[in-house]
């Protein structure tokens, strides 16, 4: 159907390098052109435009993770036109060594050629319009939209992609609307019959071709808007009409409608105890678990009364996590990656429209199906969950979801014998095999747990068991197959929850963080007698927002892009721990290995649990030296006048 002429270079190059380009009789009814520098990535002849099916100018910033999740989906994709055996032979979908660009293609002509749909339906399935917040789009499209989200994450960034199979020829734009996108409609006779559509990304490139009179019709494509020109038919499709014809194509309403919600979780699941409703987060637990004197007053608490982020001024004479001698918590080696050069940042407050917290927790279907049965996921509006959720969620039995919780603690039970680095990996080992176990029984749900801590158990990194059993159950290509969730006693502010999602949790619920407000409340610390609902949803309004500015730095509009998709680099960690729990995730030096990881797990728990029967237990002042705010003597250790 289609031709690709293309190479490294000049656009003068092309008509002499390919010479069918050269001859007068040789002709097509269209044409599909690339031409500009490569950007993010080192130009190759292989990597130059037009691809297979598009071309691409913009960039995919979720594209780690739509690897990773292309990459855990393919135990379970069977194409119904060729059957599992051919399907597994044109496994993996994506060519490592392609750009962004590249690894889109290869994915849309997948989805074309593997399954039932057209290639503008497999074009909004990857790159859907705003639907979540947007009153003014008809219910039946929002239907469509809510039905894929259960099949595949979207594509995001700024992006304005042209496609083509022969057929047809069209372009879309993101939902940000962040690359230009003009057409024109033209006659050739006066006749004002369309005889030409010209669409390019700059409105002067063919000033010199097109007679201004002959202009019949010119627009743009809006944020989420799709264009096409039916080419066998002789027609163009506008947007309306094109996303109408899609939506109305299969029962989408029928299948969105098979989601669970988390309003049905709580009727089918049994309730939260109330001696464990009641728990109170002791001093000698938050200690377990890293919180410090300062991150309770001016991060957690304020998070309580305000339902905000705490704010802070800019300046931190701390030292970075790798060279500080305090114990520091794992997620404090991470850095959040931002938009940069033609790479624009999101407003979370002016654009909140296009944004969405939403995430489908559960097992995924095949991708190149086309039914009902892959609606069957729990919807979550916000990711991060409160006591009664997690707990509904942990003892739930429903439409045959069941959940398998994991403890994610090391013992310690003989003072003089703490564990070693080889009892810690052991325990790591334990963790993702019982995850991959837990998949292979039948369990929809893992449940990730630190809530055994205490005197003769210590706690595994939240971060680091995630990381693992994430990366592990992709290596074994069951990560699709089951919703992982995480019951945190550390993870109590935006960047923790940020670095979950991104690392591969579906859902978290930081337990802790709400028993530490409820005390504080007792306490009367927050100012008013707020209920424990009350306290539940202003951690998670400080998320929302929080969360949504981490996403709007690297210009990432939906968690369920932002989910797994690793926008973070490591400063400071070895290699060993990189390519085990976050493979992928840039490390430019290395640092800390499981060794030390262990010793800052012990050194929490052993402030928390003395192991000297004269020692006073958990000291509140231990923090005074400061980690956010101003320190006058800087951040030493035990009166070393050292960092």
């Amino acid at each position: 159907r289609t031709i690709v002429y293309k190479g490294m270079l000049t656009p003068e190059q092309v008509r002499e390098y390919f010479v069918d380009l050269k001859n007068e009789s040789f002709e097509t009814y269209l044409a599909l052109v690339h031409s500009r520098f490569s950007t993010n990535t080192f130009p190759s002849w292989n990597r130059a435009q037009p691809m297979r099916m598009l071309c691409h100018n913009g960039e995919i910033n979720t594209l780690k993770g739509n690897k990773n999740w292309m990459s855990a989906r393919e135990s379970v994709i069977e194409s119904p036109k060729l059957g599992k055996a051919r399907t597994q032979d044109m496994l993996p979908v994506i060519d490592k060594a392609q750009s962004d660009s590249g690894s889109y293609d290869n994915v849309l002509e997948f989805l074309y050629h593997g399954s039932d749909r057209s290639l503008a339906e497999c074009m909004l399935m990857m790159i859907p319009e705003p639907w979540q917040n947007d009153g003014t789009i008809s219910q039946e499209r929002k239907d469509f939209y809510r039905f894929y989200s259960n099949v595949m994450e979207p594509w995001d960034g700024p992006a304005m992609i042209a496609f083509t199979n022969g057929d047809v020829i069209g372009a879309t734009l993101d939902r940000n609307g962040l690359r230009p996108s003009r057409y024109y409609v033209t006659d050739k006779d006066g006749s004002g019959k369309a005889e030409e559509v010209i669409l390019a990304s700059e409105v002067g490139c063919l000033q010199d071709v097109i007679s201004v009179p002959s202009i019949i019709e010119r627009g743009r494509l809006r944020p989420g808007q799709i264009f096409m020109v039916d080419l066998v038919k002789g027609e163009l499709v506008r947007d309306n009409e094109l996303k109408k014809q899609i939506a109305g194509n299969a029962p989408y309403k029928e299948w969105s409608n098979k989601m669970i919600t988390m309003d049905k979780v709580l009727e089918s699941a049994p309730k939260i105890p109330e001696d464990e409703r009641q728990m109170r987060a002791t001093n000698r637990l938050l200690t377990a678990h890293g919180y410090t004197s300062e991150a309770l007053d001016t991060i957690v608490t304020p998070m309580g009364a305000t339902g905000k982020e705490a704010l802070g001024s800019m300046g931190n004479d701390a030292p970075l996590a790798c060279l500080s001698l305090k114990p520091r918590l794992l997620y404090e080696y991470f850095k959040q990656l931002f938009a940069q050069v033609t790479n624009p940042p999101v407003d979370p407050l002016r654009e909140s429209l296009v944004m969405s917290l939403r995430l489908p927790l559960g097992p995924e279907g095949n991708l190149l199906a086309k039914n009902g049965e892959q609606s069957t996921r729990i919807e979550l509006d916000y990711p991060l969950l409160g006591l009664d959720e997690m707990y509904a969620l942990k003892h739930l039995n429903y439409q045959g979801y069941t959940c398998k919780t994991i403890d994610c603690t090391i013992p310690y039970p003989d003072p003089a014998k703490p564990p070693t680095k080889a009892d810690f990996m052991k325990e790591l080992e334990r963790i993702e095999t019982e995850a991959a176990q837990a998949v292979r029984d039948g369990f929809k749900l893992i449940c990730l747990s630190d809530e055994k801590v205490g005197p003769t158990r210590a706690p595994i990194d939240s971060l680091l068991a995630v990381g693992c059993v994430h990366q592990f159950l992709i290596k074994q290509k069951l990560r699709t197959l089951v919703g992982l969730m995480l019951e945190s006693g550390s993870a109590h502010q935006v960047h923790h929850y940020a670095l979950l999602f991104g690392m591969g949790a579906d859902a978290v619920c930081p337990y802790l963080c709400y028993h530490a407000l409820f005390k504080a409340r007792d306490e009367g610390r927050l100012g008013m007698k707020y209920t424990d609902a009350e306290l539940t949803t202003r951690v998670k309004s400080a998320f929302d927002y929080g969360v949504r500015k981490v996403m709007a730095k690297m210009g990432i509009s939906t968690m369920q892009s932002y989910h797994g998709a690793q926008i973070f680099e490591a400063l400071g960690i070895h290699s060993e721990v990189m390519d085990r729990a976050f493979t992928g995730t840039p490390s430019r030096i290395g640092g800390i290995d499981f060794d030390i990881v262990l010793q800052d797990t012990l050194r929490y728990h052993h402030l928390a649990f003395p192991k000297d029967p004269e020692a006073t237990g958990y000291v509140a002042s231990y923090t005074a030296a400061s980690r956010f705010a101003y320190a006058k003597d800087g951040m030493f250790d035990d009166g070393a006048n050292k960092f």
